[in-house]
């Protein structure tokens, strides 16, 4: 079979800097307690179905969780005004 294009793709800088997130979920590593403030430290970007797509970190660091958490995936509801 031959392809009319043998070029490979160009990758741009925009695109490398959003490959990490693309299809990707953020993941709790351990147990939260109810009022504490959410911290990179707190978790992990995981390729998933469920939970909150990692594009939204940004608005999720520094937030206060509403009730406890379990080891999981994280859930807007989980979070105190996004």
């Amino acid at each position: 079979m031959k392809y009319l294009v043998k070029k490979k793709k160009i990758i741009s800088s925009n695109e490398k800097k959003n490959l990490k997130f693309l299809r990707r979920k953020i993941y709790i590593i351990s147990d939260l307690k109810k009022s504490k403030k959410i911290k990179a430290s707190d978790f992990l970007h995981i390729r998933s179905n469920n939970g909150v797509y990692s594009s939204f970190e940004s608005k999720i660091l520094g937030k206060k969780i509403k009730a406890s958490i379990k080891k999981g995936f994280l859930k807007i509801k989980d979070i105190k005004k996004i």
